[in-house]
């Protein structure tokens, strides 16, 4: 089976264990914190993925990461399935996976803004509530900033992209130059 159908039939389960126990936000919460300190860690990436140690062994050391995190027993045992199956590697996918059935079953879409410089919190709450009442569901925002924008927002939601920055439209007068040329 491929990585990322795997990662998906992970997802799923670990999706319907947290809806039916009543703890999918924090089952969600806690496989993300974990894949990013996977991630970011090397040296916990060595010690669970190494084949050389014992599984007992990586298993005391999940168990004890997952204990100073104060993860709940659900969170814990999903993550055990996976370092025995060998599949903590498709963890961040895993997590941005379970983080997208969450989302769908709380009604929340993801939207991120991204500016040329910092925004007023009064701006990004008009455009969220905005975008709420647009798309008729929750928003969660998440701020970027890149010079390269000169000026004005990118909104991104799902695979949908509002261009209003300066860079934007600036390629596309040089488009429509180049087509009338």
């Amino acid at each position: 089976m491929s990585s990322g159908a795997a990662a998906e039939r992970y997802a799923r389960a670990i999706f319907e264990l947290g809806s039916e126990s009543g703890q999918l936000d924090r089952l969600t919460q806690e496989i993300s914190e974990f894949a990013a300190s996977f991630q970011q860690l090397p040296e916990l990436r060595r010690a669970l993925e190494n084949p050389v140690l014992e599984e007992p062994l990586r298993e005391r050391v999940l168990r004890q990461v997952a204990r100073h995190s104060q993860f709940s027993p659900l969170g814990t045992n999903a993550l055990l399935v996976l370092l025995k199956r060998r599949r903590l590697g498709d963890l961040p996918v895993i997590a941005k996976r379970l983080r997208t059935l969450a989302d769908e079953k709380n009604g929340i879409v993801r939207a991120k803004i991204v500016s040329a410089g910092s925004l007023p919190e009064s701006y990004v709450n008009q455009l969220k509530q905005r975008l709420e009442s647009v798309l008729g569901k929750r928003i969660i925002v998440e701020h970027e900033e890149d010079r390269s924008l000169i000026g004005g927002v990118l909104v991104r939601v799902g695979d949908n992209t509002f261009d209003g920055s300066i860079r934007g439209r600036l390629e596309e007068l040089e488009r429509r130059l180049l087509v009338s040329a």
